[in-house]
């Protein structure tokens, strides 16, 4: 009630002024104009798949005006000798009119074979502004970008989609696959297996399987309440490694991870038969039922025979299936006629401070409802919502516990005074966001949650009988 009373009277203020100097029509800010960029450099030249690769130069577009683009021309060649025509274009990351970042993957970029090798060509650039209009650095710049021995994403997906390699965002509680591949290792062998470690916060996954011949979820034995946790897997053919196959798998669980891969020690009784892994709810997390998401990181590392590693830090951002964003504004719906909540309070000889009362308290009920983007099976605790919102939005509200009518005033004498209250309706609109297993998102349309409040009166008059009449104005329907 006060914030948007306080609006409309500074909206009256400002509209009777005088004329400001400043008065006239907007001017619009200048137009930037597109920069060419130059090209000097990228680095490094050897590099794994998932690290991230710079490329210096001058004129980079950033957000304001555009986008910078680099198309590599070339060959990939394999270690094993296979050639491979390459014309790729990626869009990097601006960090500033100097640098630009490509994240190199989310697996090999020049080629679908998964192996190592080297690409030999040039690199362009050129910056695209918002018009289409493109301004194309003067020269190329020739490069050998070596790909070093690296882990691959093969699959990292929820159970039972079909989501693309490489998702970023997933939703809690969500069941996940991982298989990924090392390349530039030695396979594995049955007196030689190839090992891969992946570590993660347990506070971020649970797993379940068997310990011994009892199934477990997240044994007390193996796995800690929260920090690091390393699953180790030996590859005994091959150079694949998989998780999350929903059968008992035999792998060695280390608390606290693995600080040097090549010395973990493994026995019976690290043993553990997984079968799934699932990612945490969020509010498990982050302790807050007002919190959208939380960011995973998964550590990966692979240890060859020879003890050659590769190594790869996957994240993925979890969220709620529906996100709530609330910015904090209520609109008035209506208001109701003001009523008298007190009878004649007289001033007397002297005068007299007066405190709101009120004979009869008023209870209203706040709620909520979903647009029709929200289907019926959609369920969003309503702690979710109290938390979103901060208040308890199916719950009920009365006059007796409103801060809004905790006023005094003053009843000069000879005068009489009565206290009014009136009801007004609000409305608190949140936007509701729909987030999938794979990452996409959706707008789901909002929540409006009904809430009330009231405004309080010392009316005052010169005589009492009748009730002085309320400065308060009439009941108003502000929204249909």
């Amino acid at each position: 009630m006060k914030a948007w009373s306080l609006a409309l009277t500074l909206m009256m203020v400002a509209g009777c002024g005088g004329e400001d100097p400043g008065d006239g029509p907007p001017v619009d800010p200048p137009v930037r104009e597109l920069p060419q960029p130059m090209l000097k450099m990228v680095a490094p030249t050897s590099i794994s798949v998932g690290e991230t690769m710079s490329i210096f130069g001058s004129g980079f577009a950033d957000k304001g005006v555009g986008e910078t683009r680099l198309t590599f021309e070339g060959i990939y060649q394999t270690e094993s000798g296979k050639v491979v025509q390459v014309k790729l274009e990626v869009t990097p990351d601006f960090e500033n009119q100097g640098v630009v970042n490509w994240d190199f993957g989310p697996n090999i970029p020049f080629t679908t074979e998964e192996e190592t090798g080297t690409f030999r060509g040039i690199v362009k650039a050129k910056n695209v502004g918002f018009d289409g209009k493109e301004k194309h650095a003067p020269q190329a710049l020739g490069v050998e970008i070596q790909v070093l021995p690296s882990i691959l994403i093969r699959q990292m997906r929820p159970v039972g989609s079909g989501c693309p390699v490489g998702i970023t965002a997933s939703t809690e509680s969500t069941k996940f696959y991982f298989e990924f591949k090392a390349i530039g290792l030695k396979s594995g062998a049955d007196k030689a297996p190839l090992r891969f470690i992946y570590t993660f916060l347990k506070q971020n996954f649970q797993f379940s399987g068997y310990l011994g011949s009892q199934q477990g979820f997240d044994p007390d034995a193996l796995f800690p309440k929260t920090g690091p946790v390393s699953v180790v897997d030996d590859v005994i053919n091959g150079s694949i490694s998989s998780l999350g196959k929903g059968v008992p798998q035999n792998v060695n669980v280390i608390k606290g991870g693995a600080a040097n891969p090549a010395n973990i020690v493994t026995g019976s009784d690290t043993l553990f038969g997984l079968t799934d892994l699932m990612t945490a709810p969020v509010n498990d997390v982050t302790s807050s039922y007002a919190a959208d998401y939380y960011d995973a990181t998964m550590n990966v590392v692979a240890v060859d025979s020879a003890g050659l590693q590769a190594k790869r830090t996957v994240k993925l951002r979890i969220w709620v299936p529906i996100e709530v964003r609330y910015d904090g504004n209520s609109v008035p719906v209506r208001s109701y006629d003001p009523v008298p909540v007190s009878g004649c309070i007289p001033g007397g000889d002297i005068g007299r401070e007066v405190t709101y009362t009120e004979t009869t308290s008023e209870s209203r009920s706040r709620s909520f409802t979903f647009s029709a983007k929200v289907s019926g099976g959609v369920d969003i605790m309503v702690v979710k919502l109290n938390a979103e919102f901060g208040i308890e939005v199916n719950s009920t509200v009365t006059s007796a516990k409103s801060k809004d009518l905790q006023i005094k005033g003053t009843i000069l004498p000879k005068q009489f005074g009565a206290f009014y209250r009136q009801t007004i309706q609000l409305e608190k609109v949140g936007q509701l966001r729909g987030h999938g297993p794979c990452g996409t998102t959706q707008d789901l349309g909002q929540v409006v949650v009904t809430d009330w409040i009231w405004s309080p009166d010392l009316a005052k008059g010169s005589k009492c009988p009748p009730l002085p009449t309320s400065n308060l104005p009439p009941g108003k329907i502000f929204k249909q």
